[in-house]
């Protein structure tokens, strides 16, 4: 594989925050499966590990707001958005607000730790997706 992925079958995972950002769900549930074998007769490390990259999942599954803006790049409306979602419009306006708000600060984030190439949002992107939300 690569250098990441053996990173990642190596490094302790006790909260779904130890999951270092964009790992691949490929990976997570690969490694939930190791464990959750192991975890039939080893110790609770194996246990907590599973608990922790299923939350992991399951937090990566409900963060749609990449898929509302694709969605929107694509003239979707925000009834349509909603009615795929099964929500409300100002529900999925928020659930994207909120993505772009996340992706600014991870983008941040990285931009003050000195990354080469910063994951995220940069403020320009995070501004027209907001102009986005009050859009038909």
């Amino acid at each position: 594989m690569t250098d990441a992925y053996d990173r990642f079958q190596t490094i302790e995972i006790r909260t779904p925050d130890d999951v270092p950002p964009a790992t691949p769900l490929e990976w997570q549930i690969a490694r939930i499966s190791v464990h959750e074998q192991r975890g039939l007769r080893d110790t609770a490390d194996d246990a907590l590990t599973v608990l922790a990259l299923r939350e992991s999942v399951r937090r990566e599954l409900e963060r749609t707001g990449l898929y509302i803006c694709d969605a929107r790049r694509m003239n979707a409306t925000w009834e349509q958005i909603a009615a795929a979602l099964d929500i409300t419009a100002d529900a999925a306006r928020e659930r994207m607000r909120s993505w772009a708000d996340g992706q600014e600060q991870l983008y941040r984030r990285d931009v003050a730790d000195g990354r080469a190439h910063p994951i995220g949002i940069d403020s320009e992107q995070h501004a027209l997706t907001l102009t986005d939300l009050t859009n038909p």
